[in-house]
Order: structure tokens, then sequence, then C-alpha cells
């Protein structure tokens, strides 16, 4: 360092220093997401991601997250995971409220993740075949937590 100065000591040692710093953020692990430290949507919009998924692999066209039937998903997500119970709701509901010609709904729970509800779903014929119709173009999708910390999940399928 005899030939640069002390500003240009001064300047190598820092950027030595945001090296460093970089390189430690770079092979620091991410904090591992758990169903714990999740948010509903957080959790939501995993699974909406995850559909979108299966559905690709397949060559169908994603689904959009519509208003509606996201309204419906998440006031069923939560009365389901008050009362820590599965039922499913009235679609003709959904159909007269939603102007929709046609209505589907998963529900499900998990104590881990999305992946685990969703991969529930897709080992399952019925839940399959909602996922997969290609007449449905609208979600709604919501998520909520119980006392107990299990999610309680509701996908809600529209074709208009």
């Amino acid at each position: 360092m005899r030939g640069i100065g002390i500003a240009g000591a001064v300047f190598a040692v820092m950027l030595l220093v945001l090296a460093s710093g970089a390189r430690a953020r770079a092979n620091a692990r991410p904090a591992s997401v758990t169903a714990a430290t999740l948010t509903p949507d957080a959790f939501e919009s995993r699974v909406l991601a995850l559909v979108n998924q299966e559905r690709a692999k397949r060559g169908l066209s994603r689904l959009a997250r519509a208003r509606c039937p996201d309204a419906f998903a998440a006031r069923w997500s939560s009365l389901l995971a008050r009362r820590e119970t599965l039922r499913h709701q009235r679609v003709s509901e959904l159909l007269d409220a939603c102007g929709a010609r046609r209505a589907a709904e998963n529900i499900g729970t998990s104590g881990d993740s999305a992946e685990a509800v969703m991969q529930s779903w897709m080992r399952s014929r019925r839940h399959r075949a909602s996922i997969l119709d290609p007449r449905y173009r609208a979600i709604g999708v919501g998520a909520a937590r119980s006392r107990s910390g299990r999610w309680y999940v509701v996908q809600n399928f529209l074709a208009f």
C-alpha cells in the first residue's frame, strides 16, 4: 500500500470490509419459513402459485385471483379455523353472488405448509379435478390459522 497513499489505503480497506460483508450475507442461510411464521396472505399466495404450477405442467391457463370468490374463501376459512372443522359451504351462493356459471370448492387443513395441503388435494381425484378443470378461470383463496396452529384453507373456483 506504499504507493497509494492514505486515502487509497482507506478506500482499499473499505472495499475489503464491504466485500466480506457481502460474502457473509450471500453465505447466510435464509430464515426458515414455517407454518408458524407465515401470514395468511403469504400462505394464500403460495397456494395460488402451486395451483398455477400444476395447471402449467398440463398446459392449462393460469387462474386469476378474483375479489368475489376471494371474499367467500376468506370468510369460510376463518369460520373453519374458529370451529376447527372441515365443511363445505354452498357453492350456489358463489354462483349467485359472483355471477358465475360454474363453481367448485376445495377445503383442506395443514399443520405444515401450503405444499402439504396442495399435495393432499392433488392426491384426491375430486380435488385434483377442480384444480385442473380447464373451464375455471378465476379463483379465490382463503387461509386462516386455528388456535391450535393448524391452517384451514379454502379454494373457490369459478367459470363465467
